[in-house]
């Protein structure tokens, strides 16, 4: 069995233990999770133990760093997603059932993430079971994982934004989660459809990618919304204009939904929609 087969069935094998963490099973022995994460994220990433599990945000933003700045190719992917296959199984190997103990919501919890690092963190590392799951099988082809890695690195500000807009309101108004999780799988969707992919003739797989990307994200915060939030392979033009655009001077711009902001009093306040572009700059 070759090398990338391996890792899949690992990365599969973590995607069950990781559902069931879920339920969270209290009891993680840090030192041998800080150890588990230092000897893989830490060394991979190059960074600290305490930059690893500090800001989800800047988690995130390092692994999508890895995957479509630092890779040349699939190969370098199936690297990256070996990273994550060695992670749990040095868990398992260390201590029978530590996955389950370390990770899912409580897991976070107990280790001493708040409530919304630890939801956070959990959506991120179910987003990357799917990158390096079923969304890997679909990178195989070139065209896919050339267009997938340039609009993730060329549009990071964009994506990025459309998390934020995400995260802030399911902090203020967790009763919509399901309604902000779909506008951020269609905003990535329609980002990744449009660009490169466009151009390589994949357009619907590489929106159908983010959008999965993106799914898999939410429901491991929000596992109700899958049964009314989907990834539609196909789309039109007319919805990928809905959430970008390119200007008169060939920008390209994307929408950012309404959004809650609290100020530094505590106050809530909506913002209305916003176009922004590649440097995150609102138009």
């Amino acid at each position: 069995m070759g090398a990338k087969n391996l890792v899949i069935l690992g990365i599969f094998a973590a995607l069950f233990a990781l559902s069931k963490a879920q339920n969270g099973t209290r009891g993680c022995n840090i030192g041998n999770f800080n150890n588990c994460s230092a000897l893989t994220f830490g060394a991979y990433l190059g960074v600290t133990q305490a930059d690893l599990w500090t800001d989800p945000s800047l988690f995130a933003d390092q692994l999508a760093n890895a995957y479509s700045v630092r890779a040349n190719s699939v190969n370098d992917i199936s690297l990256f997603c070996n990273v994550f296959a060695q992670f749990y199984n040095c868990l398992v190997n260390v201590q029978e059932f530590e996955v389950e103990r370390c990770l899912g919501f409580l897991g976070f919890i107990d280790r001493g993430q708040s409530p919304a690092n630890a939801y956070a963190f959990d959506g991120i590392l179910t987003q990357m079971l799917f990158v390096c799951g079923p969304g890997f099988h679909m990178i195989e082809d070139p065209p896919i994982f050339d267009c997938i890695q340039n609009t993730w690195k060329n549009f990071r500000a964009q994506t990025n934004a459309l998390m934020q807009a995400y995260i802030a309101n399911i902090t203020h108004d967790t009763t919509n989660a399901c309604t902000y999780a779909k506008a951020l799988q269609d905003g990535w969707k329609a980002i990744f459809a449009s660009q490169k992919c466009q151009a390589n003739n994949r357009a619907s797989a590489g929106g159908f990618w983010a959008c999965a990307s993106m799914y898999a994200y939410t429901t491991a915060q929000f596992g109700h919304c899958r049964h009314q939030n989907t990834c539609e392979f196909a789309m039109t033009y007319t919805f990928i204009k809905d959430w970008v655009r390119e200007d008169e001077s060939g920008r390209v711009l994307v929408r950012i939904p309404p959004t809650w902001q609290q100020d530094t009093d505590g106050v809530w306040t909506l913002e209305n929609e916003k176009w922004i572009d590649q440097n995150g700059n609102k138009i």
